[in-house]
């Protein structure tokens, strides 16, 4: 147990060390420790979030018709339950009455009553949404402080062709592609984001969906979607237009050595930094975890010490989204734990 617990507590690239020399495989599994966080692998704890992306299958998955049609289903699945989706609208606020969640408030005035209310934002903005009023001061306290910077961002791109990789074959590029060629590249790559700017030489993980299915774009074009890290939320001198063209050149700069003629077939270029993220989203810092994945910060201390287990605190109000134990990552997981939490506790009051 005591090995076990130093080895969960210590970094990434210490333990891969000692099993192999520093190259490509020991980049992907230092990706795979620190990838959309505010680490690098010698950040500790980072051993632990290698084991949280293996536990959840260490795999990426691309559905048939892209994620919309994930939604999809899921949409049809709740339909057909009795479920009302209302879209276009937003919530304004949570309704409290007698010191617990009774519903929603949309922003055309529409009021929703509902003896549960479970909110799949971050804990924080679940809190505003409520009234910071309604969470004890030390619950207030640990709320704001839970971290989440957002080091990633996404670029989309058109092609008017289908990207070659050198050294891979066709069935290989239709995978997940990484650039990290090594956890000293990784490592070198996020000391810029500390001192607020881009990393020239970034951490990337890149698919291109249209080589495995043809109906995600018109016929002769071909998408590249590509998480680029580390990219500070807070950069310096602010997310401008010109700061969004410079991440894109550092991208296609990185990409071309493997992917060549890569800037001469790019039709269109979709260029999402942290801060479009977080407001297009809501997660805070345009963190996709909603809070660092850290020792201090996952299984029952997610998203803080003292409001786990999806209850927030306030009763009737849980939290179902990736804030929640286990994170992010497109799992469903801590929305089907946190319905089946909300019920066993409705159970067990009545």
């Amino acid at each position: 147990m005591e090995a076990f617990l130093h080895d969960l507590l210590s970094n990434v690239r210490d333990l891969v060390m000692d099993e192999m020399p520093d190259g490509p495989l020991a980049g992907m599994l230092g990706a795979d420790a620190v990838l959309g966080g505010w680490a690098a692998p010698r950040s500790p704890g980072t051993v632990l979030s290698l084991m949280y992306r293996m536990a959840q299958g260490g795999r990426v998955s691309l559905p048939e018709g892209g994620m919309g049609s994930v939604t999809e289903a899921l949409a049809t699945a709740a339909a057909g339950s009795g479920a009302e989706i209302v879209t276009g609208r937003s919530v304004e606020r949570i309704t409290v009455h007698g010191d617990r969640a009774t519903g929603v408030a949309l922003d055309d005035g529409m009021l929703i009553g509902a003896d549960l209310v479970l909110c799949s934002s971050s804990v924080g903005h679940a809190m505003r949404l409520a009234g910071v009023e309604h969470f004890d001061a030390e619950a207030a306290r640990r709320i704001r402080h839970v971290r989440a910077r957002g080091a990633a961002a996404k670029i989309n791109l058109v092609l008017s062709q289908a990207p070659g990789v050198e050294g891979l074959s066709d069935e290989q590029t239709a995978g997940r592609l990484l650039l990290a060629p090594s956890l000293e590249y990784i490592e070198r790559a996020f000391n810029p984001a500390k001192y607020g700017e881009m990393s020239k030489a970034p951490l990337i993980e890149a698919v291109i969906p249209t080589l495995s299915d043809r109906t995600l774009a018109p016929e002769g074009t071909h998408v590249l979607s590509a998480i680029v890290q580390y990219v500070p939320h807070g950069l310096a001198g602010g997310w401008s237009d010109e700061a969004k063209r410079r991440l894109l050149d550092l991208t296609l700069d990185a990409l071309t050595p493997f992917m060549p003629g890569l800037r001469e077939t790019m039709v269109h270029a979709d260029i999402l930094s942290p801060v479009d993220i977080e407001a297009m989203t809501g997660a805070p810092g345009g963190h996709w975890h909603h809070g660092e994945l850290t020792v201090d910060q996952m299984l029952m201390l997610r998203p803080a010490n003292g409001i786990g287990r999806y209850a927030t605190g306030l009763p009737g109000l849980y939290l179902c989204g990736a804030g929640a134990h286990p994170g992010g990552d497109v799992t469903g997981s801590p929305g089907r734990n946190a319905a089946l939490q909300a019920l066993k506790d409705e159970a067990a009051a009545a």
